[in-house]
């Protein structure tokens, strides 16, 4: 993807070469102004890939110069004049010119004939946006619209390319194809009788909006505990606990029995198609992985290995448990191995490989101290050459073995040895410790730099697999090496690839429960015992906090791990952050649970106590932008923007999710969505923003497997994270009282009386005598946004005669979730009023009650990928 500062640098290249090339031929043809400059511009300044780009296109009218698409939905028009052909503007003292199509910039003739003629081609090929370009002159206009007459809209006029130059910044927000597949051209051109739609939300209109909820005790006690057990496991002083706590078998897999799909963490297809394979394991070992490390170190040639997986997967984790555990015998027989993460490296590209050759050299002077790999005798080999050089020249006058020599030969040695990005590989090239050892290398947390950075860094592990003979293995995730593949960063010199898949996070977060408690037990019965030094009061409260998770989680309330894995789907960093967020949350409250666990001998954690642990963390009020879960009723001031696309979006996408396409089980083309949704709503804008909202929250996943944005990406399917809010989260009612709390209101007072509702709530203590009356309080409060939503649901259902639609746009949104929530109150308000705290959550997800069999998969047999494959890799998408 082309960036911004290189852009600019490529333009001001491209207009120097087109004026030597004018000067040089005199007068230049049209075919000569599209060759050396629009087309450049197009494809090396504002970065359209060729693929979007058609050219001469015939049409009633004529031939299209060019056609320019994003996700194959053509959008604009280009037609192209000589680099002779005037176009002269009025003068304007404005930096961003906007002129009036029906003023003065149609009097002049070649203007108005460009302006004219893109205009009809764009009428014949129902194609919205036009520019007219005579190379250095620019104009952009609507050529469609459907509020006014076309020539009362204005067009965008950069008049040179010195004016482009100064002011890039806007010509790139308005025509890269970045901007453009961001709807760009929308914002500047939509409609002049759009009305904005009014937001207000109560949390920008409560007191102290961002207070602090302090209500856990255990908070500060917990986190050297969080720290050492349940975040990150991979340090040097933690093998102890890799090898209690690591999951070793099976991966995620939800079967969701309502859209008869298996959503599985498979391989991706594009993957599949390159011969990637699962990567199987075993207590004892690292399976096919494992074996390829064996087999390489008898090789002398150099081996490129890839580690896929998905955010959270557990790369890391599981090469620190190959060189710990299960690898360590052969890399330590057979190889020399250094581990570089990337995580610590430089911000500036230019300094990547330097960091790579100074990490390799501190670990082989800390690891390999004894094999004195740098002796005098290893250093003369290295530069044997250079040395053999020097003798014929600087080093002639003395005689080899004597003082003088030496002496001299050490300065030389000296300098090679600073200069460290060519040092280190001619050492690693030419020591050898032991016979047959091989050099292997490990490169982790590539994708966490900047893609400059990545590029060199993949570069870079070819040429040193090349140059040295190691293997070398890169560990990143899918989208990374998506991007790097299609920006040639990885060439064919990559021999295998391995794709680990997720574990579940049942099975890794009862492994580090069970593994906290020994040690908290420990600490219990033998004071002197710990490396963290716990009050024995805290020590025991800790433990029998995590009884009371660990009964809540393992026995008969699965309702909290069917939330977890659906939503962490294969992210199992992102699931132990919800897990940890519980437990140190200011709403946790962890004296209440300890009392009654004391008192009765049993405390289960309810699914509405344990999600508004994770929505709020350590805040009093919600706010999306500081919670791990999404509002999928935001909405923005676009042109009909809803509170209900993102659930829209989904139900459409989940109905596709049992259908095979070319991508892969449930993908549907982006562009095919967006057209639904604009033939309905004519909401372009408002589709595009929110489906990248929903990528960026993974309730949705592309072809790319990026989850930053759609752009690039072709296909679209929903993820367990998207089926689980659409069917059950949007539905409970400790989520719809919390997101109602950043919901954008049309109306202030709506707004006003939810944050009086908020108020009253705060102003009931959570005494015993008091916690009926402030749960009735918060059942006002959600019900009454409940009324909100279905009055709005109502007016968009008649203005857009959604019930004519018998397909997934036409089902009713909110009546659903009311009923699903309705059984929720009614059993909380019994849990509440007959002191119930003591009893597991029953089945209150009871609005799929034919789906009780697909949530309890969400905790059942484990699979693997190859038992998953998806079914129709070769087919195409069913029309």
């Amino acid at each position: 993807m082309v960036q911004p500062d290189e852009a600019l640098t490529t333009l001001n290249q491209v207009k120097k070469d087109f004026n030597q090339f004018c000067e040089l031929k005199g007068n230049v043809s049209e075919a000569d102004t599209r060759a050396k400059i629009i087309d450049k511009i197009l494809t090396e300044v504002l970065g359209w890939p060729e693929k979007a780009i058609q050219r001469e296109r015939h049409v009633h009218e004529g031939y299209l110069d060019y056609e320019l698409e994003v996700h194959k939905k053509s959008l604009i028009t280009i037609e192209a004049k000589k680099a002779g052909t005037p176009f002269v503007f009025p003068i304007q003292d404005r930096v961003h010119r906007s002129l009036k199509l029906s003023g003065s910039i149609l009097t002049i003739p070649e203007i108005n004939e460009a302006i004219s003629q893109v205009r009809k081609y764009c009428d014949d090929a129902a194609i919205r946006y036009a520019v007219a370009t005579n190379g250095y002159a620019w104009i952009i206009f609507r050529a469609i619209r459907e509020d006014v007459g076309w020539r009362e809209g204005t067009a965008l006029v950069f008049p040179s390319l010195e004016y482009i130059s100064k002011n890039f910044t806007l010509f790139w927000n308005i025509l890269s194809y970045e901007a453009v597949s961001a709807s760009s051209l929308d914002n500047e051109f939509g409609s002049s009788l759009r009305v904005s739609r009014e937001s207000h939300r109560v949390i920008n209109i409560l007191f102290n909006a961002d207070l602090p909820l302090q209500r856990n005790r255990l908070n500060i006690q917990l986190q050297p505990l969080v720290k050492r057990i349940f975040e990150d496991i991979t340090g040097d002083n933690q093998l102890e606990i890799l090898q209690s706590c690591y999951v070793h078998y099976g991966s995620l897999k939800i079967v969701a029995r309502d859209i008869e799909a298996t959503i599985t963490d498979t391989i991706p297809m594009f993957l599949r198609r390159e011969g990637a394979e699962p990567l199987f394991q075993s207590t004892e070992g690292a399976g096919a992985f494992g074996e390829m490390v064996t087999e390489c170190t008898d090789l002398t040639a150099g081996e490129l290995c890839l580690l896929l997986g998905g955010i959270g997967s557990g790369k890391t984790t599981f090469l620190k448990r190959y060189q710990l555990t299960v690898g360590r015998d052969v890399l330590t027989k057979h190889s020399l191995w250094f581990h570089i993460d990337f995580l610590k490296a430089p911000v500036d590209p230019e300094d990547v490989e330097l960091f790579v050759c100074q990490t390799i050299l501190e670990q082989l002077r800390a690891r390999y101290a004894d094999y004195r790999l740098e002796r005098r005798r290893s250093l003369r080999r290295a530069y044997e050459k250079d040395i053999e050089a020097l003798e014929e020249s600087a080093l002639r006058p003395y005689k080899q073995g004597t003082i003088q020599y030496e002496e001299r030969l050490s300065e030389y040695l000296g300098k090679w040895q600073s200069d460290t990005i060519n040092y280190v590989p001619r050492l690693l090239t030419t020591c050898e410790p032991r016979k047959n050892q091989k050099i292997v290398l490990f490169i982790d947390n590539v994708d966490q730099l900047s893609p400059e950075s990545q590029a060199k860094a993949f570069l870079l592990s070819q040429r040193v697999t090349r140059s040295i003979g190691s293997l070398t293995i890169v560990a990143m995730r899918e989208e990374s090496y998506y991007t790097a593949s299609v920006q040639k960063s990885f060439t064919a010199y990559t021999s295998r690839k391995f794709h680990i898949a997720s574990p579940r996070f049942l099975d890794i977060i009862q492994n580090r429960i069970a593994y906290a408690q020994r040690f908290l037990k420990n600490r219990i019965e033998n004071p002197s015992f710990s490396s963290i030094q716990y009050e024995l009061q805290d020590a025991r409260d800790i433990y029998d906090l995590l009884t009371i998770v660990s009964e809540s989680l393992f026995s008969l309330n699965r309702n909290i791990v069917r939330f977890v894995e659906a939503i962490c789907f294969g992210n199992m960093r992102s699931a132990l952050e919800m897990f940890i967020a519980f437990l140190t949350s200011g709403a946790t409250d962890v004296d209440k649970m300890l009392n009654i666990y004391r008192r009765d001998g049993q405390y289960y954690v309810g699914f509405h106590e344990f999600v508004k642990s994770v929505m709020l963390a350590a805040r009093k009020y919600y706010k999306e932008e500081q919670s791990p879960i999404l509002n999928v009723f935001d909405c923005g001031a676009y042109k009909n923007s809803s509170h209900f696309t993102a659930l829209r979006i989904l139900l459409v996408l989940l109905s596709y999710r049992a259908q095979a396409s070319r991508e892969g089980q449930g993908y549907i083309e982006i562009t095919r969505l967006l057209s639904s949704f604009e033939d309905i709503f004519d909401n372009a804008e408002d589709f595009i923003i929110t489906l990248n909202r929903l990528l960026q929250a993974q309730l949705v996943e592309v072809n790319t497997r990026s989850t930053e944005s759609i752009a690039g990406a072709s296909h679209v399917r929903v993820t367990s994270a998207g089926w689980y809010y659409s069917g059950y989260l949007v539905r409970s009612f400790c989520y719809l009282d919390l997101v109602l709390q950043d919901t954008p209101f049309s109306s202030s007072q709506i707004a006003a009386e939810l944050k009086q509702s908020v108020y009253v709530v705060d102003n009931l203590y959570d005494h015993e005598e008091d916690k009926v009356e402030r749960v009735e309080a918060r059942f006002k409060r959600v019900e009454f946004f409940l009324d909100y939503l279905k009055s709005e649901e109502d007016q968009e259902r008649s203005h857009f005669q959604l019930s004519n639609d018998g397909g997934s746009l036409g089902q009713p949104i909110i009546d659903p979730i009311r009923e699903q929530y309705e059984r929720e109150r009614d059993w909380i308000r019994r849990r509440i009023i007959e002191n119930r705290e003591r009893y597991a959550d029953e089945s209150i997800f009871k609005t799929l009650e034919e789906d009780a069999s697909q949530l309890d998969t969400l905790i059942s047999a484990e699979t693997t990928d190859e038992s998953v494959q998806e079914k129709s890799g070769e087919q195409t998408e069913a029309e």
